[in-house]
């Protein structure tokens, strides 16, 4: 009942009663149908709220499939948005979210800083340093020098031309 209930005109909380759903039913094509449905009709919705609803229930199924689409809203102004997006990126640990998310490691804001740090560091599977400050830093030298990985890089994203020889 929930699961037909995204194939209506869910609000908020029946879009993650709907997440949660089918990933109790531990089937992953359902959660993969149930993330594109969400993903396509509520992560451009002008409404704030459905958008940020729309990021919690993918945040729930996991489904790395719509992490690309989920990053795009790294652009918002509304900072608990970005919040929200970088947590979630961190928690559906795609790696090809590792460039959006390592941006914002030099955000001008504490707080925006240490969620990229603990987002980038679940993407990878590294623990940082307990000290938030720290594993920012911690975050940042490691993506210094793990960037041209090409793992991290997303599907359409420009391989780097080769370096020439001296």
């Amino acid at each position: 009942e929930a699961l037909g209930k995204l194939f209506g005109n869910p609000d908020g909380a029946e879009m993650i009663e709907a997440a949660a759903a089918a990933t109790k039913a531990g089937d992953r094509e359902l959660c993969r149908l149930a993330a594109e449905q969400i993903a396509e009709r509520y992560l451009e919705d002008p409404d704030l709220e459905a958008r940020m609803m729309a990021v919690l229930a993918l945040t729930g199924l996991k489904e790395k499939s719509v992490a690309p689409r989920i990053a795009r809203l790294l652009d918002e102004t509304e900072p608990l948005m970005r919040d929200a997006v970088l947590s979630a990126l961190g928690q559906i640990g795609d790696k090809r979210s590792a460039a959006a998310v390592a941006r914002f490691l030099k955000d001008e804001s504490t707080e925006i800083r240490e969620i990229a740090a603990g987002a980038l560091g679940m993407i990878v599977g590294r623990e940082w340093n307990p000290d938030p400050g720290l594993a920012v830093a911690e975050a940042v030298a490691w993506w210094e020098k793990n960037k041209d990985d090409p793992a991290y890089r997303p599907a359409d994203d420009p391989k780097p031309e080769p370096k020439k020889g001296k």
